[in-house]
């Protein structure tokens, strides 16, 4: 089998494109490129469903988990700052905090994230496609607790 240039080894199924790739459209979903949006969430679809079907087993909980999680990446892509730890572990990142609020019994999620990531997949922009935050002139300041 040949290589793709630029792309990185993936555990199953063809390699898949290179960091630089992601954090591309990671900064494109910033500026609410819905199409860069859409090649984000085919490429970490397998990686995020993957997880949250080990936590939850195949139904209805890892299906919203994982829109959820698409959903926030939509949201808080502006947060995304390269050459940390890389796209697919800042979506993981969100996925845990997903896990352990759907675990709390005060959680109130969302209820239908598998919609509104269906209407945002689309490129409807009705109610239901959440908004995407305009990307801040800086990086917001952390002030100490």
């Amino acid at each position: 089998m040949a290589s793709v240039p630029g792309a990185v080894p993936s555990r199953r199924g063809p390699p898949g494109p290179a960091a630089g790739v992601l954090d591309e459209h990671l900064r494109r979903t910033a500026d609410g490129d819905r199409i860069a949006f859409r090649a984000l969430y085919d490429v970490l679809l397998p990686c995020v469903h993957d997880s949250a079907t080990c936590l939850f087993g195949h139904g209805d909980r890892a299906a919203h988990l994982t829109a959820a999680v698409f959903l926030d990446v939509w949201r808080l892509a502006h947060e995304y700052r390269p050459g940390g730890d890389g796209v697919h572990t800042w979506v993981l990142g969100i996925a845990g905090r997903h896990t352990m609020t759907r675990h709390r019994p005060a959680a109130a999620p969302d209820e239908f994230p598998s919609q509104k990531l269906d209407a945002l997949l689309r490129g409807d922009a009705g109610p239901a496609s959440p908004t995407v935050r305009p990307r801040p002139a800086t990086p917001p300041r952390r002030t100490p607790r």
